[in-house]
């Protein structure tokens, strides 16, 4: 796989990220009362956190808590913020082996891992370097927990990860205030928690083509989703020749956390069908891809996508 993609979102890029996945209630038990949602404009993105089943003062305090962490994660991890410790590793790494907090080695060591998966298909090196493989050029240590770059040209931007990894961070923070269930939703980076009323968390799949259409619902109990797809404004960088000719729309994955999802979504989306193989071989994902195909929208499931719907 010669070909590069790297998904972009507002808070990185200055675009603006529609939301392709969105949640809706119609048909749970839970009455409103014990619903508690508050939104705020945070990742370049609209973060959405509804909690069921709570009281007020309970639920208020864990909202607080989660979307505190979000903002943390972003101070961490924003490409453009000068200050954050993602800015200053890109700015140290060239002149030697730098070492970084444990949050930033996992993340940034997830990517590279999943950039040999994918064969160059995903890579945080894509905004700086522009060709193939260039997720070689960075060097970690393990063992001190150091980041070092062989390219002098070689900058990491988290943004197909950050927002999914702060979704997993948002979660940790409810389950260590009692939270029990629970639905946190970045811009379409979603991972439930629990269920909603008696029913699983239910989330629409956006029509590509037509705003106000929901082409597909999965329905999800402690899992994540994460969908990319071109008429977002994603950023996309392609090199080589290894994404092939088909037209692709979107592609969502369902994963056990929302890092994975992310980082998955933006992969199987340059990788087209052949990506669908790829998820068959990773366990507890799933995932749907969305082709155009004589001008009409193909859909493409991996085997047990369909344990998804209609819970």
């Amino acid at each position: 796989m010669n070909t590069i993609f790297f998904r972009n979102n507002r808070a990185y890029g200055g675009l603006f990220l529609l939301t392709l996945l969105f949640a809706f209630t119609a048909g749970s038990s839970c009455s409103k009362n014990s619903v508690h949602s508050q939104k705020y404009l945070l990742m370049g993105t609209t973060v959405e956190i509804t909690v069921a089943g709570e009281n007020k003062t309970v639920a208020e305090k864990a909202l607080s808590r989660a979307f505190g962490e979000i903002k943390r994660v972003d101070c961490l991890m924003s490409y453009f913020d000068d200050n954050s410790l993602l800015s200053r590793l890109n700015a140290l790494a060239v002149k030697g082996p730098v070492r970084v907090n444990k949050e930033l080695y996992y993340v940034i060591d997830k990517c590279l891992e999943f950039a040999k998966i994918t064969e160059g298909a995903f890579d945080v090196t894509a905004t700086s370097l522009d060709k193939a493989g260039g997720y070689r050029e960075v060097i970690l240590g393990a063992e001190e927990r150091t980041i070092h770059f062989k390219n002098d040209k070689v900058k990491i931007d988290l943004s197909a990860a950050a927002k999914g990894y702060a979704v997993d961070r948002a979660v940790f923070v409810l389950r260590e205030d009692g939270i029990k269930n629970a639905l946190v939703n970045a811009g379409g980076d979603m991972r439930a928690i629990g269920c909603f009323g008696k029913r699983n968390w239910a989330v629409g799949v956006r029509d590509p083509k037509l705003k106000n259409k929901i082409t597909r619902a999965v329905f999800l109990a402690d899992k994540a989703v994460a969908t990319s797809g071109n008429y977002l404004r994603d950023h996309i960088i392609r090199t080589g020749t290894g994404a092939g000719k088909e037209n692709i729309l979107s592609s969502t994955v369902i994963a056990s956390d929302c890092l994975t999802a992310d980082i998955l979504a933006t992969s199987l989306f340059v990788m087209g069908r052949k990506g669908i193989n790829l998820i068959e071989n990773l366990e507890e994902v799933e995932a749907l891809l969305i082709i155009e195909r004589d001008g009409k929208a193909e859909f493409i499931e991996s085997s047990g996508f369909s344990n998804y719907k209609d819970k």
